[in-house]
């Protein structure tokens, strides 16, 4: 996670407890059905949508009980409540949906469902205004390549910036994950943007001794300044090449 997408998340810090916690101390009614979800309670879950639970109630911080399952990686359940009528795009108050979280999580079965029922592959999650942060950020920065195909394949904005300039590719360099790094390459992610503090992915990379992944960034951009089609290969760069020396 980069210096300026972690201060992001620590400006949410307060949401993001609240949104991760589900206590029975204090439930109301309205976050039965929630608090049945987060305990994986199958039977019980069928039991109250069947007596007329509202699938898309919830709680004071906006959290619902597909947003608990798509978290938890609850396939079954997931599929429930989404037959049952759940709102597969619903918001939390920081604007994450289920889509985000099961993103964030790695949860790729979880991820391809909410695809497959109409997620917004890029929503937006918020920490401060605008809301900034995609499933796609998530995932890069959270190490899940397969989730980050997944979202890609679904038309994921490979380039998309959260409110500090960083990217996708700028989390998975500075946190030297390699397969996810080469994935948005390969995929059109923009090698030389720069965020807020002018910083590129390859510095970004540089900065942590991630030299693999500094590598691979600098022998796409020699590909992409002299041209070489998509036959070439990056072990075909020689080291001092690729590093200018």
């Amino acid at each position: 996670m980069t210096r300026v997408f972690l201060s992001i998340i620590v400006t949410g810090f307060v949401f993001l407890v609240a949104l991760g916690s589900s206590t029975a101390e204090g439930q109301d009614t309205t976050n039965v059905l929630i608090l049945a979800v987060d305990e994986g309670k199958i039977e019980e879950i069928k039991r109250l949508l069947n007596g007329g639970a509202n699938v898309n109630a919830e709680d004071e911080y906006g959290n619902t009980a597909l947003m608990k399952a798509a978290e938890l990686g609850y396939l079954e359940i997931l599929k429930l409540l989404l037959d049952s009528g759940a709102e597969v795009n619903a918001k939390d108050e920081c604007h994450g949906t289920a889509l985000i979280r099961a993103s964030k999580m790695g949860r790729l079965e979880v991820v391809r469902l909410l695809l497959n029922e109409g997620a917004d592959v890029n929503a937006r999650q918020k920490f401060s205004e605008p809301p900034s942060i995609t499933a796609l950020m998530w995932a890069s920065d959270r190490n899940h390549p397969e989730v980050v195909k997944a979202l890609l394949d679904r038309g994921a904005d490979v380039n998309a910036r959260h409110e500090s300039g960083g990217t996708a590719l700028m989390e998975a360099a500075w946190n030297g994950y390699l397969q996810v790094v080469k994935i948005l390459v390969d995929r059109g992610a923009d090698i030389d943007a720069k965020d807020i503090n002018h910083k590129t992915a390859l510095m970004l990379a540089s900065d942590r001794d991630n030299f693999e992944i500094a590598k691979v960034l600098n022998a796409h951009r020699v590909k992409d300044k002299i041209g070489l089609g998509e036959g070439f290969k990056d072990h075909e760069l020689k080291p001092d090449s690729i590093f200018g020396q």
